[in-house]
């Protein structure tokens, strides 16, 4: 039987993040850094440095918005302490199906997203569940 840890819930409010992202124009990257594993970054980098890209404006606040509430109700669901995870240690990921997942490497620390680092203690999935309507974000993490 699968034991669960915890559960954690985070409600966002896009505009908010948005003008959280738009104070300067180089913030939505340094938040961006400080948020997302390296393999997130990665991903980040990518796809709004492309002329085609589609992460921009709204589209960017809400991919950020989703891991940004992602990863906090994670720290929610493992208590006051977070289980001594920080951003780096907890990823979105998604299934085939599109089902959302959360990668969680604890011990880690820097981030390493899915190429696994020397060091690493634990790494395991947890739940997920994601829904936005209009102005909103809310994210459901089970570990």
């Amino acid at each position: 039987m699968l034991q669960t840890k915890g559960i954690g819930v985070d409600l966002l409010h896009l505009p908010r993040l948005t003008r959280l992202l738009t104070k300067r124009p180089s913030y939505a990257h340094r938040f961006a850094r400080r948020i997302l594993t390296k393999s997130e970054y990665r991903q980040f980098l990518k796809s709004t440095s492309t002329t085609t890209t589609t992460m921009t404006g709204l589209g960017m606040v809400k991919w950020l918005g989703v891991r940004w509430a992602a990863k906090e109700a994670a720290f929610k669901a493992f208590g006051t302490r977070r289980g001594g995870l920080v951003w780096g240690d907890v990823e979105v990921g998604y299934y085939d199906s599109g089902q959302p997942f959360l990668w969680l490497f604890k011990g880690c620390g820097g981030g390493e997203g899915l190429e696994i680092a020397e060091g690493v203690v634990e790494r395991r999935r947890g739940g997920l569940s994601i829904s936005h309507d209009g102005e909103y974000l809310v994210a459901m993490a089970m570990i």
